[in-house]
């Protein structure tokens, strides 16, 4: 599988996810206005993980994609036929389209960039990508634990089972799901934070204008402007910057003050 199939596979299956929970974001968050679509993504999958995983561990439901695709489908037609019969609203198109592509362009700036040094190596990763491979083969809740045969993970791994979620639905490999998944938390705290934004600006009586570049500051200071380390490096060596791993590159520089 080709990294463009892979990409391509990974957001068809979150926007399908999206798709099917609109309905209800749009619903919870009317009182947020447009800056509830900044909410659709991270919502929708955590959403429909729940949906599978609390009768997973409670009554043994499998966590397979049959199953998730079953809970997909009926999140989907319970929440777009309430839409249609209550005549719920799907309100301002141009902040839906406008956070999307946001969110799009978050994920494949993130994906390019990590292309760039996609091993999952050092630190805590060889424990994560084990805890994912784990949770996203089994059917069983909580998954094998792959750190000691024979029982079950006594760990906080609902995180690992959302994406799990995403790479049973994609049909990706656990290694190529978990840099997307990576890229998809770029992307979502991108939108979260441009809904904040603009939701604290909209609560201010700030003209549209306003409310537009304080959602973009939110990104910005969210996602950029914590550690300048790394901007700072690839201003001065582009190349060095993004083919340099972790320990001598800037991950450990910018995670450490």
């Amino acid at each position: 599988m080709s990294d463009i199939e892979a990409i391509l596979r990974w957001y068809l299956a979150l926007t399908l996810i999206a798709a099917a929970f609109l309905p209800f974001v749009a619903w919870l968050g009317s009182r947020l206005g447009p800056a509830r679509y900044g909410l659709l993504r991270p919502l929708s999958l955590v959403a429909l993980t729940a949906i599978v995983w609390w009768p997973a561990a409670v009554v043994n439901l499998p966590f397979t994609r049959g199953t998730l695709v079953v809970a997909l489908v009926f999140a989907g037609g319970v929440g777009w036929g309430l839409l249609v019969r209550r005549g719920i609203e799907i309100a301002d198109w141009r902040s839906l389209l406008a956070f999307e592509a946001l969110w799009l362009v978050m994920l494949l700036v993130y994906a390019w960039f990590r292309g760039f040094t996609p091993d999952i190596i050092n630190t805590e990763k060889p424990m994560e990508i084990a805890l994912l491979s784990s949770v996203s083969r089994s059917s069983d809740v909580p998954a094998p634990d792959p750190w000691f045969a024979g029982s079950a993970i006594n760990y906080y791994y609902f995180g690992y089972q959302t994406f799990a979620s995403a790479i049973n639905l994609s049909a990706v490999p656990a290694a190529t799901g978990f840099n997307l998944a990576l890229a998809t938390l770029f992307a979502s705290a991108a939108t979260v934070a441009a809904s904040a934004g603009a939701t604290l600006l909209r609560a201010l009586g700030a003209s549209r204008q306003m409310v537009v570049i304080g959602a973009g500051l939110a990104v910005v200071l969210l996602l950029l402007a914590g550690n300048l380390e790394t901007a700072k490096r690839y201003l001065d060596n582009p190349d060095a910057t993004v083919d340099a791993g972790w320990w001598d590159g800037v991950g450990w520089q910018a995670a450490e003050p």
